[in-house]
């Protein structure tokens, strides 16, 4: 696996059908938005494909944060907690708090939601 936001390129001798996958880390989320961040303001240009599930995704992490931290459902034993920010440092905070930006600023981070007053997303 690879951290996120790390730069990385496929090169094959012949035609090649390559398939590769994301996932994100409660530990890495400062890391992610960086990336998401860096791949918005350089479209295409940096990536080769946009990835929409990952809102949804998101939006599911931040439900789970939100149970566990501001509810607190989960016991320490539970196996979900593991993926809740302990919040014991400074780089664990930071990691909530880059969660929490990325759900705050997800329409504009997205090239499917953002857009000028009285334009379509199919507008040029």
């Amino acid at each position: 696996y690879m951290r996120p936001n790390t730069p990385h390129a496929v090169f094959t001798p012949e035609h090649t059908i390559c398939e590769g996958g994301h996932f994100f880390a409660t530990t890495t989320m400062a890391d992610t938005f960086y990336g998401i961040v860096h791949a918005f303001v350089g479209d295409s240009y940096i990536t080769n494909t946009a990835h929409q599930a990952c809102w949804l995704l998101l939006r599911r992490i931040m439900q789970l944060y939100h149970t566990g931290l501001v509810e607190r459902k989960f016991s320490e034993d539970d196996t979900a907690s593991a993926h809740v920010p302990h919040l014991r440092n400074m780089d664990s905070l930071l990691d909530l708090l880059a969660t929490c930006n990325l759900s705050i600023l997800s329409n504009v981070l997205d090239f499917e939601t953002y857009c000028y007053p009285n334009q379509g997303p199919d507008d040029d």
